[in-house]
């Protein structure tokens, strides 16, 4: 089932479907390191650039879509969030919550940093309970 407006209509989301953006992000050896201190991680591979075996935590590339290539501190929702891609209306839906991720490594992270192109797409939208989950990839 799609999603419902408050009148119990279906809402019209097709027109959001499959439609790739793109946005720009960038990371440094720096935003690697805080972000496995910041979540609290003390693993030398993760924590210390100068280990041999050093790289970026697994759940790293998740922050790229809220930090985008901003190498300052952003707000929230960051700017960067914005540039995702649009999403439907979703009348009498007030907040949203971010319930699940999944990642897959394909490749490691440069460990000195790069400027990478995000892309992102919704693929589905689905009535729960009174909201809404809206999937992307």
């Amino acid at each position: 089932r799609g999603a419902m407006g408050e009148d119990g209509k279906p809402v019209e989301t097709e027109e959001y479907l499959n439609k790739w953006t793109e946005q720009k992000v960038a990371y440094n050896k720096r935003d690697l390191l805080i972000y496995a201190v910041g979540i609290g991680c003390h693993e030398p591979q993760f924590t210390y650039e100068h280990d041999e075996n050093f790289a970026a935590f697994p759940t790293y590339p998740i922050v790229l879509g809220f930090k985008g290539a901003d190498q300052d501190v952003v707000s929230f929702p960051s700017e960067a969030m914005a540039e995702g891609p649009p999403l439907p209306p979703l009348p009498g839906v007030k907040v949203g919550l971010d319930g699940e991720r999944y990642i897959e490594k394909v490749n490691p992270l440069d460990v000195d940093g790069a400027e990478l192109i995000l892309k992102s797409r919704v693929i589905g939208v689905h009535k729960r309970g009174s909201g809404a989950s809206v999937e992307k990839e």
